[in-house]
């Protein structure tokens, strides 16, 4: 029997991989990020799991990873056709720290109405780590939209990030926010007009997007939802390490 091990896959395989060098991306979709969207040189975002960066040198990462971002998804996403036949509005609450917590609220523009049966609620928390982006973003907008079309109730929620735009918060800033808006729509619900909650995520927000344990004890209290969604969930120790730091 051979003692042959294969080489695992991308940075499992080889922890100095980037998009650049990564032997299983089209070449075609690496020129179109870094000539038509403005990604840039890639491999200067190279920075492994964080763990020989200072604080200070993983803010400055977010920072620049967001910055490189905004701009490609507002020309991506700004060019799409309008969704038809959605509605939108703006709540604040108050967050389990005193703070404000804006929460986007997309929905079919007839829900409400005289008869109209509930329906199902997502409470969406936007991609970046906890580190970049905003619930407001073109990208998140167009998503929100998009399942409100589709017959859903979705409350974005604009937490606080450990870094970017938003940040520069400390853990568990984020997390309690996302709670918060949790039991708020929670409580909400029949106003609302929800029959169920799905909690969705993406990366470290799909951690967050774990009830009903996520922050049990905490400031934030235990949630209940019928389901979690998790978009792109970090399960690489080396992606929650940096994640980490960066809080």
């Amino acid at each position: 029997m051979s003692d042959y091990l294969p080489k695992p896959p991308g940075l499992l395989g080889d922890p100095t991989l980037t998009l650049k060098t990564d032997p299983r991306i089209d070449p075609r979709l690496v020129e179109v990020m870094t000539s038509t969207w403005g990604y840039g040189e890639l491999d200067e975002l190279a920075v492994g799991d964080g763990s020989g960066s200072s604080h200070e040198e993983l803010l400055e990462y977010f920072a620049a990873y967001e910055a490189m971002s905004d701009p490609m998804y507002a020309k991506v996403f700004g060019g799409l056709p309008p969704v038809p036949g959605v509605t939108r509005r703006t709540e604040v609450i108050q967050g389990a720290d005193g703070n404000e917590i804006p929460l986007f609220i997309h929905e079919p523009a007839q829900h409400g109405a005289e008869g109209d049966r509930p329906l199902p609620g997502i409470v969406h928390t936007h991609g970046g780590g906890m580190g970049a982006f905003s619930a407001n973003d073109p990208q998140y907008r167009r998503w929100k939209d998009e399942l409100a079309a589709r017959g859903m109730v979705v409350v974005g929620v604009e937490f606080r990030n450990s870094a970017g735009k938003l940040g520069n918060h400390v853990f568990p800033a984020g997390l309690n926010d996302c709670a918060s808006a949790t039991r708020w729509t929670a409580a909400n619900k029949d106003a609302l007009g929800i029959s169920h909650i799905v909690v969705s995520g993406g990366r470290a927000e799909a951690t967050s997007a774990s009830p009903p344990r996520s922050k049990q004890g905490g400031k934030a209290g235990s949630m209940r939802s019928r389901a979690s969604m998790r978009a792109v969930p970090t399960l690489r120790d080396q992606e929650r390490t940096m994640l980490h730091r960066a809080s």
